[in-house]
């Protein structure tokens, strides 16, 4: 895909390989190591969880005045951070022999 954040990325890769770790082991490090770096340029954006509650409601009748109705509604119930796209398709795949060592 994409790389957006190449220089430093690469740069722990070539490190975390060369300090003895498989080629696939060096990528996902050098990836999860450097999202800190470029949240500041790329933020994450923010989905808003939802929980399904139960809530009773008046409804009348003309046979049952007092009657009470049910139904589920969704409510807000958090916020998830989700990493920019751009992030993500950064991600360094370790192509052929994954447990490549130097």
């Amino acid at each position: 895909m994409n790389d957006y954040m190449p220089e430093l990325m690469t740069t722990f890769f070539i490190h975390n390989w060369l300090g003895g770790q498989k080629v696939k082991d060096a990528a996902k490090n050098a990836y999860n190591v450097t999202i800190p770096f470029y949240t500041i340029v790329y933020p994450p954006t923010t989905r808003i969880r939802y929980k399904k509650i139960k809530v009773q409601y008046p409804c009348p009748t003309w046979n049952d005045p007092l009657k009470m109705c049910q139904r589920e509604v969704d409510v807000p119930d958090g916020v998830d951070l989700v990493t920019n796209s751009k992030i993500v398709e950064t991600e360094l795949i370790a192509g052929g022999n994954g447990n490549t060592v130097f």
